[in-house]
């Protein structure tokens, strides 16, 4: 006679015990790969929007022909086609001429512009570079029409967040007026 063996309660429990264990921790790591993937792709979006958005300010302010206003939050020109273009920042959006530049889910939280001129009878301090306080002969904080004349560069500095993420970029124009 042939005795057939089989399982025992006690070895099928603990067989789905080790089988719970290695699941649990096989869920555990998808689970945070999946989180980290979609971390991931949350900053590839928020860098790509930044960078966008900045190259779209870059573009613009290359074609200035002439200054109307220059402030740290608020940059006023006319382009090469005669249009008049004014950037600044109003709660957490960016402005292009009243119209909103940044996506919604994109807030800003600062936007900083920075002047710098090439005339070295400017550069009081003798570093080499002509800044916004430089460029302000009367001190008053805001640059006369003569004043903006003088602008040559201008540096673009935009701090962004979305859901739990900052990202800062900055970059520099190079004015031909």
């Amino acid at each position: 006679m042939v005795k057939h063996r089989g399982m025992t309660l006690v070895e099928i429990l603990l067989a789905l015990a080790i089988f719970g264990i290695i699941i649990t921790a096989v869920y555990s790591v998808f689970g945070t790969s999946m989180r980290s993937y979609f971390n991931i792709e949350d900053d590839i979006a928020l860098q790509k929007s930044a960078q966008e958005m900045l190259n779209k300010i870059t573009d613009d302010i290359s074609t200035t022909k002439t200054i109307v206003e220059a402030t740290v939050s608020t940059f006023t020109f006319v382009n090469a086609k005669g249009e008049s273009v004014r950037y600044e920042i109003s709660g957490d959006k960016i402005l292009r001429n009243g119209g909103q530049l940044n996506p919604e889910k994109i807030g800003v939280i600062n936007l900083e512009f920075n002047y710098f001129g090439n005339a070295a009878f400017l550069d009081e301090n003798k570093d080499g570079v002509v800044d916004m306080n430089e460029l302000d002969r009367n001190q008053d904080g805001e640059l006369t029409d003569t004043e903006l004349t003088d602008i040559s560069l201008v540096r673009i500095k935009m701090k962004l967040k979305k859901k739990n993420q900052q990202m800062e970029l900055s970059s520099s124009v190079k004015l031909w007026k």
